[in-house]
Parts: structure tokens; sequence; C-alpha cells
């Protein structure tokens, strides 16, 4: 399957879910990422801050935070994430 027939049918959600496995999500992840116009549209993601809006400081700054996945917490100003 080439990668427009893979998007439509990701996006269509033709795929079975054994077809949605962790390699076809880097796929996804991959193309979706390469798009010309995706910085244009999600700007956002490129704020050098932008963990601090879902994460305090001091939890980034955590070892735990180095070696699993810890959930956010609402950051002060930051949106509510519950």
């Amino acid at each position: 399957m080439n990668d427009a027939d893979f998007l439509s049918a990701l996006e269509s959600c033709r795929l079975a879910p054994c077809e949605f496995d962790h390699a076809a999500h880097v796929r996804a992840a991959y193309l979706y990422l390469r798009a010309a116009d995706f910085a244009e549209r999600n700007p956002e993601l490129f704020e050098p801050d932008l963990l601090l809006r879902y994460y305090p400081k001091t939890q980034l700054d955590a070892p735990i935070s180095r070696q699993v996945f810890v959930l956010p917490q609402p950051a002060a100003g930051g949106p509510d994430v519950r």
C-alpha cells in the first residue's frame, strides 16, 4: 500500500486494528510530520516552553520524569489536562 492509500485508509477508519501496529503508527507519524504545512498549521508544537504549559518545572526536573512517563499536572496558568 502506498503512502497516500495508507493515510486515506487510516483517516477513513478502514485499517483493521491488526494493521495499525507500532510500525504503522510510526509510519503515520512520519508521513504527517514531513507534510510541508505541518509546522505552519501547528506552530505551538515548536514553542520552546510548550511542556511548561502542562508540567510544572519541578516535575520536569524530577529524576522520575526522565525514567518513565508521568501524567501532566496543571501548571500555573496552563490548560486543565484532567
